[in-house]
C-alpha cells in the first residue's frame, strides 16, 4: 500500500494540510469500513486514489492521505488486537492465568 504525503493547503502554505479535506477522507473510510468494507478492500480503494495523485489538486491529496491515516490506523489496532488474543491464548495454553 502506498502512504501519500501532502504539505500544502489550498492556499499554498507549506507545513500545513488541509484539513477539512483531510477529516473527510478520514470520515469517508470510516464509513465505509464500519459498512462492512474490511481493510483489503479501503487498501484497494486507497490505491486506486493514489494512482491519480499526480494530477490532482491539495485538497484530494489531504482527503487521501486522512482515508489513507483511518487505513493504517485500524489496521495497526486490528494487528495489535490480534497479538494480544495470541499471548492470551498461549498463556491458556501454558496453564497461567488471565
Amino acid at each position: 500500500m502506498a502512504t501519500p504525503t501532502t504539505t500544502q493547503t489550498r492556499n499554498g502554505d507549506d507545513n500545513q494540510i488541509d484539513t477539512l479535506a483531510f477529516h473527510a477522507g478520514r470520515a469517508d473510510a470510516y464509513d465505509e469500513h464500519r459498512a462492512d468494507a474490511d481493510l483489503d478492500l479501503l487498501d484497494q480503494r486507497l490505491d486506486a486514489m493514489v494512482d491519480h495523485l499526480g494530477s490532482v489538486n491539495d485538497s484530494y491529496a489531504a482527503y487521501i492521505l486522512g482515508y489513507s491515516a483511518y487505513v493504517i490506523g485500524a489496521r495497526m489496532e486490528a494487528d495489535q488486537t490480534r497479538r494480544i488474543a495470541d499471548e492470551d491464548y498461549v498463556e491458556y495454553l501454558s496453564g497461567g492465568a488471565l
